[in-house]
C-alpha cells in the first residue's frame, strides 16, 4: 500500500486531538515489567478515553474509563463534552469512590493524563504512573480492547435524543459488561472473577490459620 500511495480514506469524524499546556514528561512504562504479577485486585490500573458522535445531538461526546487489569472490570468512567484534565479525573475519583487504590496507574501520553493537575493527584496519592511509548497504542491493549467491544454493544446512536438517554445506555452497558458479559479469558464475568479471588483468599487464610494453630498445639508454645 505505501509502495502504491494507498490508503484508508479519512473519516469524516476523525477527531484530531491538540495538547494542552502545563504537561509534564512521560514516565517510564512500568507495564511491561509488572504486567505477569498481575495476580490480585487493585495492583494496576489502566485508564484511556474514547469519543463518541451523537447525531442526534449534533456534538461529540468523550468517555473516559479506569479498567482493573485483574479482572478486566471498568472501576471507574466519565462523560463530557472536553476531553480534559477534568474529564480523566472524574473517571478517576469515581474509581477511587469504590475501590482501594491501586499501586500503579498506566495511560497513554495524552496531554490530559500527562497534566500537572492529574500527575500530581497520583503523586499524592502514592500511585506510580506509568506510560505507554509515544504512538504504541497496543501497550494499553485492554482499555483499546474494551472500547471496541462497548462500541459494538451500545450499537448505532442515531436515535440518541438526550444526553440523559446517552448516559443511561452507557450506564447500562457497563453493568452489563461488570456483571454479566462473560469474558473468553476469564470464562466468566468480572464482577465473579473478583469474587472467586477473594473467597479462595478466604478459605486459603482458614487453611493456614488451622495449620498454624496445630503446629502450635504441637509444639506445645
Amino acid at each position: 500500500m505505501l509502495a502504491y500511495g494507498l490508503g484508508p480514506e479519512p473519516s469524516p469524524h476523525q477527531r484530531h486531538y491538540k495538547q494542552h499546556k502545563g504537561i509534564r514528561p512521560a514516565p517510564p512504562n512500568l507495564l511491561k515489567a509488572y504486567a505477569l504479577f498481575i495476580v490480585r485486585p487493585n495492583f494496576i490500573w489502566a485508564c484511556d478515553f474514547t469519543y463518541l458522535w451523537v447525531p442526534r445531538l449534533g456534538r461529540w461526546y468523550y468517555l473516559a474509563t479506569v479498567i482493573e487489569l485483574y479482572d478486566r472490570s471498568i472501576v471507574g468512567w466519565s462523560i463530557g463534552i472536553h476531553h480534559d484534565t477534568e474529564l480523566v479525573l472524574s473517571a478517576l475519583y469515581d474509581a477511587l469512590a469504590g475501590q482501594d487504590q491501586p499501586e500503579i496507574l498506566h495511560f497513554d501520553r495524552g496531554s490530559e493524563y500527562l497534566s500537572e493537575g492529574h500527575l500530581n493527584l497520583l503523586d499524592s496519592l502514592g500511585i506510580k504512573p506509568s506510560a505507554s511509548a509515544k504512538a504504541s497504542p497496543w501497550q494499553n491493549g485492554r482499555q483499546e480492547r474494551f472500547y471496541g467491544s462497548l462500541k459494538t454493544e451500545l450499537g448505532s446512536l442515531r436515535d440518541i435524543a438526550s444526553e440523559g438517554e446517552l448516559f443511561e445506555l452507557i450506564a447500562v452497558t457497563m453493568k452489563y459488561y461488570n456483571t454479566k458479559r462473560i469474558h473468553g479469558v476469564l470464562k466468566t464475568n468480572p464482577q465473579q472473577y473478583r469474587q472467586n479471588y477473594y473467597k479462595t483468599k478466604f478459605i486459603g487464610n482458614i487453611m493456614l490459620t488451622e495449620v498454624v494453630d496445630k503446629v502450635l498445639q504441637i509444639s506445645g508454645t
